[in-house]
C-alpha cells in the first residue's frame, strides 16, 4: 500500500510539470522573479544565466506547488517576450494608445484595429483584451534592456571575475549539504533547492558557510525572499 502511495505522489508531481495552464499570477511572480536576478547580476548581455532561471523556477514553484524545471520557466519567457513585441509594436502605431484605466490598449476606431489584425494576426489576442500584467512587462523590459555602450566591458568584467572565483579553493558539497540542513525550520524541499543553488554557485557557497547559524539562515532567506 505505502509503495502504492508513493508510486502516486511520483506521478502527481511530474503532472504538475507538464501541460501548466500559466495564470497572471504565475506570470507576475515569473517576471518579479527574473527582475530580482537581473538586479543581482545574473544576467550577462542578453541572456540570464542558470543561476537566475533555478531561483526563477524555485520561486515559481514555491508560490503555487508546482514542479516545473528550467526549460519551463524559459519557454514562458520566451512567449512573454513575444507578447510584449506584439504589444510594443500596437502602441508605436498611429492611433493606438495604452488606457490605463481599462488596461486595454485603445484605437481611435475599429477600421485601424480591423485593418492592422488583417496585417498583423498576432495582435488579435490583444484587440478588446484586458493586459493584467503590461506594468510588470514594461518593467522588465527596462531591467532586461542593454546598454549597448557598457556592454562589452560589464561582459569582460563578469568573464574575469568567474575567472578568479574559479581560482579559488573549491568548497565542501558534504559540509554545504549538512550546514543547510542543521538549519532551524527549513522543510526538506526548501533544503534541497537551497544546497543546489548553493552548490552552482561557489562564491555564495563559501560565503554561506563563513557566516554562523544565523546569519546563514538570514543569507538563504534574502537570496529566496518569496520563503517569508
Amino acid at each position: 500500500m505505502e509503495r502504492y502511495d508513493l508510486q502516486r505522489q511520483r506521478r502527481d508531481m511530474k503532472k504538475k510539470g507538464r501541460n501548466v495552464v500559466w495564470s497572471i499570477a504565475m506570470d507576475k511572480c515569473l517576471i518579479e522573479a527574473l527582475a530580482a536576478q537581473a538586479r543581482s547580476g545574473n544576467k550577462i548581455d542578453k541572456c540570464f544565466n542558470e543561476n537566475a532561471y533555478m531561483a526563477a523556477c524555485v520561486a515559481v514553484n514555491t508560490c503555487f506547488n508546482l514542479n516545473l524545471n528550467n526549460q519551463k520557466v524559459i519557454n514562458r519567457l520566451k512567449t512573454i517576450k513575444k507578447r510584449y513585441k506584439v504589444i510594443k509594436d500596437i502602441l508605436s502605431q498611429n492611433g493606438f494608445w495604452w488606457n490605463p484605466n481599462t488596461e486595454m490598449i485603445e484605437c481611435d476606431s475599429d477600421e485601424i484595429w480591423k485593418n492592422y489584425v488583417a496585417a498583423h494576426p498576432d495582435a488579435k489576442g490583444f484587440h478588446g483584451k484586458q493586459i493584467e500584467i503590461y506594468d510588470e512587462l514594461k518593467l522588465f523590459a527596462v531591467i532586461i534592456k542593454p546598454q549597448e555602450a557598457l556592454m562589452t566591458v560589464a561582459s569582460s568584467i563578469r568573464h574575469l571575475v568567474d575567472a578568479m572565483e574559479q581560482s579559488k579553493c573549491s568548497f565542501d558539497a558534504s559540509e554545504l549539504l549538512q550546514a543547510v540542513m542543521e538549519i532551524d525550520g527549513l522543510e526538506e524541499g526548501k533544503q534541497m533547492y537551497a544546497f543546489e543553488y548553493l552548490n552552482a554557485d561557489p562564491a555564495k557557497a563559501r560565503a554561506f558557510l563563513t557566516y554562523n547559524a544565523r546569519m546563514r539562515k538570514t543569507y538563504l532567506f534574502r537570496q529566496f525572499w518569496w520563503w517569508r
